[in-house]
């Protein structure tokens, strides 16, 4: 990611630039609509991110919750118990 940043490779813009006098000059944002925008100008493709980081979020939730034995719904037993 610092390479990209270094490089100039990722559309980056300040806080500020983007919500205005609220956000800091500090923090800057990774454009992901600009970013998709850019991978498919060259792949023609839209990245597997835009497919998969939904599922594989809920993933790892799901495998967190079943390590820490969370059920399901807070409340209930979970029906794999």
């Amino acid at each position: 990611m610092r390479k990209w940043i270094e490089r100039r490779l990722l559309p980056l813009a300040t806080e500020k630039e983007v919500f205005g006098e609220r956000g800091s000059s500090r923090r800057l944002l990774i454009l992901w609509n600009e970013w998709l925008e850019m991978i498919y100008d060259v792949t023609s493709q839209l990245p597997p991110e835009r497919y998969d980081w939904k599922r594989a979020w809920y993933k790892r939730a799901k495998k967190l919750r079943e390590d820490l034995g969370v059920p399901y719904r807070l409340g209930e037993e979970d029906e794999a118990a």
